[in-house]
């Protein structure tokens, strides 16, 4: 994998990125599992539902979405649908 690369080799199960979900573009083969983490803040960009409900229009099974477990951030979990 090389830094100006974009694409994500297909052996690749699992993408970590925080505070990067407004960044994100079709990168993701079936089995690759995305987990972001985000500002759930007023300061967010994106709020925490609009994330979900876009990954889930955007044909993603959300995994596991944890708005709780950080005071200032939210975890989505989810994988190509």
């Amino acid at each position: 994998m090389s830094r100006d690369d974009p694409c994500i080799p297909a052996d690749v199960e699992t993408v970590f990125m925080a505070n990067t979900y407004r960044f994100i573009q079709e990168q993701t083969t079936r089995d690759t599992k995305f987990v972001f983490v985000d500002y759930k803040g007023s300061n967010a960009r994106v709020s925490p539902q609009q994330a979900m409900n876009e990954v889930r229009q955007a044909g993603f099974e959300v995994i596991d979405f944890d708005i709780d477990g950080c005071p200032d951030h939210y975890i989505l979990t989810f994988k190509a649908g």
